[in-house]
């Protein structure tokens, strides 16, 4: 569960069509190693909505080590 200390800042709910929805920053999605079309399971636990990717993306080595500054 995550600390509740380093929350993210506050997201507003939207109408999309019939569903409402939020703007996941991309950020967050790339922590997730989540892309557009990822399934995602959804739940409820103790009041909290808790999303968790199906199929997450593997984890490569470029995805862990530091990036180098590009020099020109």
């Amino acid at each position: 569960m995550a600390n509740l200390n380093t929350r993210p800042p506050v997201r507003s709910i939207s109408k999309f069509g019939n569903s409402l929805g939020v703007v996941i920053p991309p950020d967050m999605l790339r922590k997730l190693r989540v892309r557009k079309g990822t399934r995602m399971l959804m739940s409820v636990a103790d009041g909290r909505l808790v999303m968790e990717p199906v199929d997450p993306e593997p984890l490569r080595l470029a995805d862990v080590l530091p990036r180098k500054p590009v020099t020109v």
